[in-house]
Order: structure tokens, then C-alpha cells, then sequence
């Protein structure tokens, strides 16, 4: 039986372990300010809306045949996925949304960067980084909402 991507399998694991990471930085841990608590997850939270998110959305792929033999063909698998942070400032302005989005990006451009020899854990896993973001901003009530969405490209062996 031939292995399915492996999307949603990094997605998650790189929810999970940005989470834990975040949990040890009093600045994101609601420590230092109880607004400040970054929620990371695998999809948007509309339950409660925290005022920071970081939240995986819309991926895509290609898997082609590693080369052409008898029996079973491996694949190679690049895939992208959008990773979004969103930063909302009760009583701020646009650039101050935008400068939180900038320092919690800033953590997950670095936790993504030092994710070495799939210590994600994730089977077939080969590499992780990220590939490039943009951001945009709005007023909302009282205040200000910023968004930085990074697409993160993995690259995976599929037996």
C-alpha cells in the first residue's frame, strides 16, 4: 500500500511544536500580559478569538514518481502550506498589530529554521522552511488586526 502525502501530518506537527515552544516564552505565554497569549493551532479558533493566533490554512502539492522501475514507484513530495499568524491590538494602531504579527513571525521563522533532520518526527520528512510571507492589516473595533501569513514548503520521500 503506497503512503499518502504527508501534509497534514507536518502541518500538524508543526502546530504542536510551535505551540510547546511558545509556552516557554513569557511573552507569549500570557506570563508577562494576559493579552498576550498566543494560540496555536491547526485551524483558525473562532470559539473564544484570542487576540494572537497562529493557525495553518490552505496547502497544496505535488507528488511525481521518484523514477520509473518495476513494482512499487517511490515518490517525491514537495508541498506548501499557508501558516498565518493574526495579531489584534485593543486600543493600537495598524503598526502596532503589525509589529506584534512581526514578533510573533519572527519566533516562527526562527523555530521553523533550526527544525533539523526531521526533528518533527514526521516519517519521509526531508525538509522544512520557510519560503516566503506577506502581511495586511485592518482597523477593527477599538483598535487595530494585523495578519502575516508565511507559506512553509516541506519536501518528503514517499515509499
Amino acid at each position: 500500500m503506497a503512503t499518502a502525502s504527508i501534509g497534514v501530518a507536518v502541518r500538524k506537527a508543526v502546530t504542536d511544536g510551535f505551540s510547546e515552544y511558545l509556552k516557554t516564552l513569557s511573552d507569549y505565554n500570557g506570563t508577562s500580559a494576559p493579552e498576550r497569549e498566543t494560540v496555536v493551532g491547526f485551524s483558525y479558533d473562532f470559539s473564544n478569538a484570542p487576540r494572537e493566533q497562529v493557525f495553518t490554512g490552505r496547502s497544496r502539492g505535488d507528488t511525481p514518481s521518484a523514477g520509473m522501475r518495476s513494482g512499487r514507484n517511490t515518490r517525491n513530495e514537495t508541498g506548501r502550506f499557508d501558516l498565518t499568524v493574526m495579531a489584534r491590538v485593543v486600543g493600537g494602531d495598524p503598526y502596532d498589530a503589525e509589529s506584534r504579527a512581526e514578533a510573533i513571525g519572527g519566533e516562527l521563522e526562527d523555530w521553523i529554521a533550526e527544525r533539523k533532520n526531521n526533528e518533527l518526527g514526521v516519517p519521509g520528512l526531508l525538509s522544512l522552511v520557510v519560503e516566503s510571507w506577506e502581511a495586511d492589516y485592518a482597523g477593527v473595533d477599538n483598535g487595530a488586526a494585523a495578519l502575516r501569513t508565511y507559506t512553509v514548503r516541506w519536501t518528503a520521500r514517499l515509499d
